[in-house]
């Protein structure tokens, strides 16, 4: 081959130098077309390479859009973020891979959280005795007191308590007490399982908290005021409802880990008649004067302040005895 293309170039260049050139020229023009070719396909072959391989930008998760302009002869290229506000006043709903709204967790729920809560109430003949020994047992139990209050009268003395109690001892506390000399009256125990309301809370604050790290991002990068006083509002927002979960995963972390019961102590006071002191004569003689005073006092005010009534009467009292006196006369 190659000594057939010599021979042939030979006999170009002797015979027609310019056949030659010409020949030479369109070899250069196919080949450096190939080469382009090639070159496109493999750029092309990339770019779906990136394509498959890219993750989603924060801001198309979010509903931001970012855009590059610049004019055609300029070298350098100017950045601008395109807000769309989403709603955040509601729910948050986020797609994750597995195709929910909620992310998947590997980490199983080992333990329920359970709010228990009492109210029981004992007799004692020693009121006294019996609130030293509930002090002793409360300390023995690393529980306090939420609330203390004391109440006295002719019928009895009580003590009101309000006891916190880690709730790991609350049914060893419970059998402490009920063992001890008091005698039981009333007794009522509840049970709440909220841990699928720690779950949920849970889920959500940690979502909140995903979007205010990608509402902080797009706030670096927002170059227009509105876009800026957009954003910080939206973090506020956000912000106020993450301190709000926060608050309650605590309320409820609270709630599970101390039990409270309420607990009354009463003393039954025996009964003392006591008579009634009986005036003498001269105090209801006194008594008497008094009232019958108050009563003058009254009607006087009574007729003052009846005198339009009064004035009326007389009037047509007096015009009927006139009219009757002319018709005897008549």
């Amino acid at each position: 081959m190659f000594l057939v293309c010599q021979e042939l170039t030979f006999n170009l260049s002797k015979n027609n130098p310019m056949k030659l050139i010409y020949l030479l020229l369109s070899f250069l023009f196919i080949l450096g077309s190939c080469n382009k070719k090639q070159e496109k396909k493999l750029v092309k072959t990339a770019n779906l390479d990136l394509l498959v391989d890219a993750e989603p930008e924060p801001e198309e998760e979010l509903g931001y859009t970012v855009t590059e302009e610049g004019d055609g002869d300029a070298a350098s290229l100017k950045e601008k973020v395109l807000f769309t506000p989403p709603d955040i006043g509601g729910t948050y709903v986020q797609t994750f891979s597995n195709g929910s709204s909620e992310p998947s967790t590997n980490k199983p729920v080992n333990k329920k959280m359970i709010i228990k809560d009492g109210t029981i109430s004992f007799k004692t003949t020693n009121l006294a005795k019996a609130k030293t020994q509930l002090d002793s047992v409360i300390k023995r139990f690393g529980a306090y007191y939420d609330k203390e209050e004391f109440s006295n009268d002719d019928n009895q003395s009580s003590f009101n308590l309000s006891i916190r109690i880690p709730s790991v001892y609350f049914e060893s506390f419970l059998t402490q007490i009920e063992r001890s000399e008091l005698e039981l009256l009333t007794k009522s125990i509840t049970a709440r399982d909220v841990t699928t309301e720690f779950i949920d809370t849970e889920t959500r604050l940690n979502n909140k908290k995903a979007y205010l790290k990608k509402y902080n991002e797009l706030l670096v990068r927002a170059n227009s005021i509105k876009d800026i006083l957009q954003l910080q509002e939206n973090i506020r927002a956000l912000q106020e409802e993450i301190e709000s979960s926060e608050g309650q995963l605590k309320y409820l972390l609270d709630q599970v880990g101390y039990s409270t019961l309420n607990l009354e102590l009463i003393y039954k006071k025996d009964y003392v008649y006591k008579p009634q002191n009986q005036d003498s004569f001269f105090e209801l003689i006194k008594r008497s004067l008094t009232g019958g005073w108050q009563s003058v006092k009254n009607l006087a005010l009574f007729l003052i302040q009846s005198w339009p009534y009064l004035v009326l009467a007389a009037i047509l009292f007096t015009w009927f005895k006139i009219r009757k006196k002319k018709k005897s006369q008549a």
